[in-house]
């Protein structure tokens, strides 16, 4: 739309070019009236643009309340069709539940039917199983009478015919038994006796030694040195004398003390059980048993080992084991009790008894103990060892120790090495375990 200002203007612009053209109004005159102009319209315009304004501040309104009815509109048509929806997913589930609840009902009816059906099907199948079955019994009942008589008859034969052949058998077994007997005791004796021969010859029951050959062995006894943590002179002299009687287990003693220990040489410190003789050990007498006996059990023990070496005078008192008194002239043991005393710096033995040496342990003995230490020395085998090399007579040496140290041969079943008074013997368990006893109950410390 064009505003009447647009005319007037081109008015005023028109007769201010002519103006200017002819030069005949003033400057000042054009000025004022383009002045007017421009003032009127500049009016004009703010009154278009508050109008304006106004029209759009109308506008906005009435899109906000449009917005706002629409949103209402919005709104209402929503929950109509929440309300229609809702109401149509209640009839559904109803028309659901009347559906499934016929099913269901069909499907019992149905069942019930095939129920009944199964029923006496089955109450037939049985009928005719349980008449099928009593005539199959009454069948085998028949055939196994039949059965059990001609195996009767048989048996009664059989058994016959097994009793006469068992009895020709035994016959046969007891002549076969005996012949194999004889021929295993023949067999046996000869393979004892010869492997005894055989390990025997390595050994000598005695040793024949000239008086200068003796000194001369014994002088080398003497001088001869012990492994350091075998040493019993040494072992003696750091170790508390107390130790022999006090309760020290293996686990808390250290070498020194278990050479030393009462209850454990070394040549008892690797067997099963440790530390208990080989008869008491066959006898079922375990570590912890051996170990707790005193000296009156000890005693005992001894007594009872060593009559079967030593016999007691008919008119001795048994109590007191006197017997007769052997001198070291009647024996041929290389170390004396003086010269044990020695080695050792002890005592004089007191009268009526006489040190000897076991394992390296130096005993004080009564003269039964003496005499039975010489009738084991006599009954042993007397091990030769190289010129080379001498026994220690202060080493405590185990079983393995001896066989390495003196390269000795490996012992046979029921045997076992001993060092008594500097010479190395091989003996019988049952005169192993006795001198093992006299080496514990009589250590002379």
């Amino acid at each position: 739309m064009k505003h009447p200002l647009t005319a007037i203007t081109l008015i005023a612009a028109s007769a201010a070019t002519g103006a200017l053209a002819t030069g005949s109004p003033t400057a000042t005159s054009v000025e004022a009236l383009t002045t007017g102009f421009e003032s009127a319209q500049v009016i004009r315009v703010k009154d278009e643009i508050k109008e304006v304004e106004k029209a759009a501040e109308k506008a906005a309104k009435d899109a906000e309340k449009a917005e706002k009815q629409a949103e209402k509109a919005s709104d209402k048509a929503a929950d109509k069709a929440e309300k229609r929806a809702d109401k149509a997913a209640d009839k559904a589930e109803k028309q659901a539940d009347k559906s499934l609840d016929k099913a269901e009902k069909e499907l019992d009816k149905a069942a019930d039917k095939a129920e009944d059906r199964a029923e006496k099907a089955a109450e037939k199948s049985a009928d005719k199983a349980e008449k099928r079955a009593e005539k199959l019994d009454d069948k085998v009942e028949k055939a196994t009478e039949k059965a059990s008589k001609h195996a009767e008859k048989r048996a009664e034969q059989e058994a016959k015919a097994a009793e006469k052949a068992e009895k020709s058998l035994d016959k046969d077994l007891k002549k076969v038994e005996k012949e194999l007997e004889k021929d295993l005791e023949n067999a046996l004796k000869e393979t004892d006796d010869a492997a005894r021969e055989r390990h025997m010859a390595m050994f000598k029951a005695d040793i024949e030694r000239s008086a200068e050959e003796r000194e001369k062995l014994v002088q080398a006894l003497m001088d001869a040195k012990a492994p350091q943590d075998r040493n019993m002179v040494e072992v003696i002299e750091r170790t508390s004398l107390q130790l022999m009687t006090e309760p020290v287990t293996i686990e808390n003693a250290d070498v020194a003390e278990i050479i030393t220990y009462r209850n454990c040489p070394p040549g008892l410190m690797n067997k099963t059980p440790a530390c208990v003789p080989p008869g008491l050990a066959k006898q079922g007498v375990t570590y912890e048993e051996w170990v707790s006996y005193d000296s009156d059990r000890l005693e005992d023990l001894l007594e009872e080992r060593r009559t079967a070496f030593v016999a007691v005078d008919s008119d001795a008192s048994a109590s007191t084991g006197d017997v007769a008194v052997a001198t070291d002239a009647e024996v041929d043991l290389l170390l004396s009790s003086d010269r044990i005393a020695t080695i050792y710096d002890l005592d004089p033995a007191p009268e009526g008894q006489k040190y000897a040496l076991i394992d390296g342990l130096p005993v004080l003995l009564t003269d039964a103990d003496y005499l039975a230490l010489i009738e084991v020395n006599e009954l042993a085998h007397t091990v030769e060892i190289k010129d080379t090399t001498y026994v220690s007579p202060a080493a405590a040496l185990t079983q393995a120790e001896l066989v390495q140290t003196y390269a000795l041969p490996e012992l046979a079943e029921g045997y076992n090495y001993a060092v008594v008074n500097g010479e190395v013997l091989m003996v019988e368990d049952s005169a192993y375990e006795m001198l093992q006893l006299l080496r514990i109950a009589r250590a002379a410390l």
